[in-house]
């Protein structure tokens, strides 16, 4: 079981270590949805009471 396991791990680490870095977000921020609804403070805090229950 042992042997298994480390078999296992051994083939797992050099999958997972050649991957690239995550990218970075660059460049302005924009609006998600221009022209549509955006939620208030009340209506934000709306759904967090909603979702507590």
């Amino acid at each position: 079981m042992i042997r298994t396991l480390a078999l296992l791990l051994l083939c797992a680490l050099p999958a997972c270590a050649g991957h690239p870095p995550l990218a970075e977000a660059s460049g302005p921020l924009r609006p998600l949805n221009p022209g549509h609804w955006t939620p208030s403070e009340a209506d934000l805090r709306a759904t967090a009471a909603e979702a507590g229950r």
